[in-house]
């Protein structure tokens, strides 16, 4: 049985608690994540008030080059709300190089749905599974060299735009989600 941590974060933060180990990873293989979004912390366009932040992939976490700075060098997944009520996209994240961000095709999940993600790391390529309650999207890849010592990254919220707005960059609503992170 999993046993998942409770990530919670409020209006107008951009980081989750509690916050990611910092000590560093050798040769990762690549992780597995568990989770769930908790009932209420989906947001509509209108509760964001910031139509760039609504639509930005929010960060489940990952782990990146330990050597690299933040999020520079990174395997990860994402999430961005759907926009049926109480629905979450999930998608594979990748950044090979500084400021080059690549996602993948998404997974819709329904909040309380449980979900499984895993990525493994090969030479200069990352391998991305993700199923939800009995459905499994196709594999997808992305290219990233393999580095030799790792830290972990995420969960994050918010973006990087920081127009007018009661928010601008950060979440609208709070919000928890069940996880539970295993390096391999």
């Amino acid at each position: 049985m999993v046993t998942m941590k409770t990530y919670s974060i409020k209006a107008g933060q951009t980081n989750f608690r509690p916050f990611e180990p910092i000590w560093p990873i050798w040769k990762p293989g690549g992780f597995e994540v568990a989770g769930r979004f908790l009932p209420g912390g989906w947001c509509s366009l209108a509760d964001w008030d910031n139509d760039l932040d609504w639509h930005d992939w929010q960060k489940l976490g990952g782990i990146t080059n330990f050597f690299s700075g933040n999020a520079t060098q990174t395997a990860m997944f994402a999430f961005a709300f759907n926009e049926a009520v109480e629905t979450y996209k999930i998608t594979p994240y990748t950044n090979p190089k500084r400021g080059r961000w690549v996602a993948g095709q998404a997974m819709i999940v329904d909040a309380n749905e449980t979900f499984a993600l895993s990525c493994t790391f090969n030479k200069n390529t990352v391998y991305y599974n993700m199923t939800s309650e009995g459905n499994k999207s196709p594999q997808q890849s992305h290219e990233l060299k393999r580095f030799w010592l790792g830290r972990r990254v995420g969960t994050y919220a918010g973006g990087a735009n920081n127009s007018p707005g009661p928010f601008g960059g950060k979440t609208a609503k709070d919000m928890s989600i069940e996880l539970e992170f295993k390096t391999l």
